[in-house]
């Protein structure tokens, strides 16, 4: 597995486009195209720029995440075509200016599940992308559980967090809890049970590993905060009482930017008095 959970086998003449997108603001085009492929002595591998006549390039590798790299003033679409002999892990399409974001959704984990990716693997991509902090954000998968004890939980996710530490030495990070989520209970939607006892837990493994920890269950509001952002207009979560709409999604970022930056200026505070 590579750093977002898959990876993809190339058989004889694989192809894929990736196109900039008009969705959002600066996605429109990029600078820069980062292939990644696992090590393999020969691996042929074709690419397009804006749908120009393809060029050919024969790669190797030796390491357990190598690169090749097309550049360009502005692409808006490019394509590869591969041949088989490696494992791709996928494409990273960026600019030379500005904040890059890496955001694999896993869908459907407990987080546990990160042990699968092979330490080399998570080793080579910080070698090669270098970044400055890891953000891991999991539990929601959890709230249907029966469970009332989540030592287990804790044990395997204290393991995760040393995989990671291990991987990205020096590089900090920051663990978010699981956002409130609620079900119908008594007539009314209330908070399921074990939301405030996995918050209690992930708060446990980031004092156990010396994290950095934002509380989102109680930034929402804590208990019964998911109602109240289902019927919020503009709504910020939707109908299932689970997922945050995108205007959600814009208020958390503005509370959680908040957060940061009284924390900065507390930091400030105390190296000013205890330089």
């Amino acid at each position: 597995y590579g750093i977002a959970g898959a990876f993809f086998n190339a058989e004889e003449s694989s192809k894929v486009t990736y196109r900039g997108s008009d969705l959002y603001r600066h996605t429109d085009n990029f600078a820069r195209a980062r292939f990644f492929y696992a090590g393999t002595k020969s691996l042929n591998v074709g690419y397009s720029i804006n749908g120009a006549e393809y060029k050919n390039q024969q790669l190797s590798g030796i390491e357990a995440v190598n690169e090749f790299v097309v550049t360009a003033d502005s692409i808006n679409m490019i394509s590869y075509y591969v041949g088989s002999g490696a494992d791709i892990f996928g494409v990273s399409l960026e600019d030379t200016v500005g904040v890059v974001l890496d955001n694999f959704a896993l869908r459907g984990i407990l987080g546990m599940e990160l042990l699968k990716i092979p330490l080399d693997n998570l080793q080579g991509f910080q070698n090669l992308l270098n970044y400055d902090i890891i953000i891991v954000q999991y539990g929601t998968n959890l709230t249907t559980s029966s469970l009332s004890d989540f030592t287990y939980y804790e044990d395997e996710m204290n393991k995760v967090v040393l995989h990671l530490q291990s991987a990205f030495a020096g590089t900090p990070i920051l663990l978010i809890s699981t956002a409130d989520r609620s079900h119908r209970r008594g007539g009314q939607f209330a908070t399921m049970e074990n939301v405030p006892v996995i918050v209690r837990s992930q708060i446990n493994i980031a004092k156990k590993n010396g994290l950095v920890f934002w509380n989102l269950f109680d930034a929402m509001g804590g208990n019964g905060s998911m109602r109240s952002w289902v019927t919020h207009q503009p709504k910020w979560a939707q109908k299932d009482h689970t997922h945050v709409s995108f205007d959600g999604g814009r208020e958390l970022s503005r509370r959680f930017m908040m957060a940061f930056e009284i924390e900065k200026l507390k930091a400030k505070k105390r190296r000013a008095v205890y330089p």
